[in-house]
């Protein structure tokens, strides 16, 4: 194997064809990993020519839904291409295997397609090769086209080796008038981009034949059989936007990705909208469950495909706040045991600052509302403990007990467990239980004097 191409270092082969192969390889400049595709053309100066302006037109192409072109040259005679490293698929093994992608996940995928064929026209540059083989599926669902700029230096390059002007695989999916030796442009790319939309919908080409020429015969004169009846549920919309698409007289098509994309847009909005409401049924199944992880991501892909979704949005918010008291769920607690703990050690100011610190985290918290009521409550009885504790010391000073002994009796059935309230009680008390002494003490001595006086007599 090839070790080194220019200044890259070729690391593994991913793959080859007819007209080339495909590495990967590092590029020791940037400090990146990079695909590397070589082109077989022979060393033609005409065709090293041709491959040059494609090349350095296609690398001026910045799309997210088009493989980014970093580099191009020649090595050994032979021109190669320096993209990015894509991780996925492309789209002819999806299709190959039949994958069960729903009709929306189809729609999503070739409407990625027309965007990125749509900048590109309107960049002056048309694909010639569109191709479920040169459409690459990433796993996060985003979707790259790839090889824009070569397919005339393959061409070339299979008329030389094959001598039939055509290069096999695509043929699949040309245009009637390239048949005719007309020249690719902008509705030939609009022609097979029906065509591999088409065949990913129904797993089935519209052309389909036992042989290329037999393929060839029903692209130029047979109609492809009913889409709804391949594709069940296919929007009727769809089915005539891909009818137009592959039309046969050219003049009858789209003129435009513009126009096109502007007819497949209520169908695939239509398709979006009934996703995302499922998905919003699910993700609120999955939070009476409990299962939060589950239910924020069906919700977020929800409002990806329908952003105006008010139920996702209403949603999402009661997500938010439910995932953000399961990490503040343990400060909370925290906060109501110190609480609690302040409020017995009668500390109500600091136990009234750690529940409403406690409700800032959880405002809807019953428990924590129920303990901030309880703590202004017991302050509150305190406060008015302390006056009426006061007031019973001032009456008791000023000599009159009972009055004394009722103020403070009602200061502590206020707040039982108030020092004030308390210690007047006590301090009424003892004067009472003094008074009662003195008071015993007198009748005796005034028992005695009576005596006495009886004696003497």
């Amino acid at each position: 194997m090839i070790r080194q191409i220019g200044r890259y270092e070729v690391r593994a082969e991913l793959g080859r064809g007819g007209f080339g192969r495909v590495y990967r390889a590092w590029d020791p400049k940037v400090g990146r990993w990079v695909a590397i595709k070589t082109l077989t053309a022979g060393g033609e100066g005409e065709m090293l020519q041709r491959f040059r302006n494609e090349a350095a037109a296609a690398g001026k192409i910045q799309h997210k839904n088009i493989v980014t072109i970093y580099d191009f040259g020649e090595h050994e005679s032979e021109p190669f291409i320096v993209m990015e490293l894509l991780e996925g698929e492309d789209l002819s093994k999806i299709i190959g295997r039949r994958e069960p992608l729903t009709l929306l996940q189809k729609m999503l995928i070739m409407s990625q397609v027309a965007d990125g064929l749509y900048h590109a026209h309107l960049e002056g540059i048309v694909h010639r090769d569109v191709k479920p083989g040169n459409i690459m599926v990433l796993p996060g669902g985003t979707v790259k086209l790839m090889d824009f700029g070569i397919a005339l230096v393959t061409q070339a390059a299979g008329a030389r080796l094959t001598k039939t002007g055509m290069v096999p695989g695509t043929l699949r999916y040309m245009a009637p008038e390239q048949f005719r030796g007309a020249t690719n442009d902008p509705l030939s790319d609009i022609f097979s981009f029906g065509v591999t939309y088409y065949e990913l919908l129904c797993y089935k080409h519209p052309f389909d034949g036992p042989n290329e020429p037999s393929m060839m015969y029903n692209i130029l004169t047979a109609q492809p059989p009913p889409l709804r009846e391949l594709c069940p549920g296919c929007p009727e919309a769809l089915e005539h936007v891909l009818l137009r698409a592959m039309h046969k007289d050219r003049e009858l098509r789209y003129a435009s990705f513009d126009d096109l994309r502007d007819d497949l847009r209520p169908a695939v909005a239509e398709l979006q909208q009934q996703r995302g409401a499922e998905l919003i049924e699910q993700a609120s199944g999955f939070m009476s469950e409990g299962r939060l992880a589950e239910a924020r991501s069906a919700v977020r892909e929800a409002l990806e495909l329908d952003p105006a979704n008010t139920t996702g949005h209403r949603l999402r918010r009661q997500l938010q706040q439910e995932l953000q008291l399961q990490v503040t769920r343990p400060r909370v607690e925290a906060l109501l045991a110190a609480g609690k703990e302040q409020l017995r050690e009668r500390r109500f100011d600091e136990a009234l600052a750690s529940f409403e610190s406690a409700l800032q985290l959880h405002p809807t918290d019953s428990a924590v509302q129920s303990a901030i009521s309880e703590a202004r409550l017991a302050s509150e009885h305190s406060r008015k403990a302390d006056q009426l504790a006061l007031e019973a010391y001032q009456v008791l000073k000023a000599g009159d007990v009972s009055a004394a002994r009722q103020k403070a009796s009602l200061a502590v059935q206020t707040d039982p467990g108030s020092p004030r309230a308390l210690a007047i009680m006590q301090r009424v008390d003892e004067t009472l239980r003094s008074r009662e002494r003195a008071r015993k003490l007198q009748a005796g001595l005034d028992q005695a004097k009576a005596a006495l006086l009886v004696g003497s007599v």
